[in-house]
């Protein structure tokens, strides 16, 4: 994809997401002509766009998650980890933490993380993902998307660091309660069926 259609994509994702199709038209033109010109400035106004709407802990604790799982996330791995995110309140963790707080996690509210993964599936679908079907892995595709989230989230010390034991605890959960057998071979790289 190049750079010329990647910004186009991203700008009409942004209209989709983010603006009214109520406003009138002399608005709407107004906003589309205030976006950002580059791609990583308009990446970063994307994410900045993201976080308002969804808190910007939740979106810097999914996409560091992203960012940080090799072959991508689940929407149930992804509801995982922010459930047990949420049960810690955020706090800098542990993996027995995590592993016993996804144990009890009551679970995050479907309709905010349903509204929160449209909105990431579009994000995701403008910088390349391929449209797939709900319950298909999310991944981070495409360089200028993961940059963007390098540069934005990793600054925050020990951010990936909890994205990490927070995957780690999800999937031992997992393993436990016997939910992800078929998915382990991909996920360990073994020989496990």
């Amino acid at each position: 994809m190049g750079w010329g259609v990647g910004q186009l994509l991203l700008k009409c994702q942004w209209i989709q997401m983010f603006c009214f199709i109520s406003l009138p038209l002399p608005q709407l033109s107004e906003r589309i002509q205030k976006l950002p010109v580059s791609l990583p400035l308009l990446l970063q106004h994307l994410l900045g766009c993201l976080e308002q709407d969804h808190g910007l802990e939740l979106v810097a604790i999914a996409l560091v998650s992203l960012w940080a799982s090799r072959d991508g996330l689940t929407e149930r791995d992804l509801y995982g980890i922010l459930a047990t995110w949420k049960e810690l309140s955020g706090a800098d963790i542990d993996l027995e933490e995590a592993i016993h707080a996804g144990r009890r996690a009551g679970g995050y509210p479907m309709a905010p993380f349903f509204d929160f993964l449209r909105s990431l599936r579009g994000l995701l679908r403008a910088c390349g993902s391929p449209a797939e079907p709900p319950g298909s892995r999310l991944h981070l595709y495409g360089t200028p998307l993961r940059t963007a989230v390098e540069k934005r989230y990793l600054r925050k010390p020990g951010l990936d660091r909890t994205a990490h034991v927070l995957l780690a605890g999800n999937l031992q959960v997992l393993l436990w309660n016997g939910m992800y057998v078929s998915c382990i071979t991909p996920a360990l790289s073994c020989g496990v069926s």
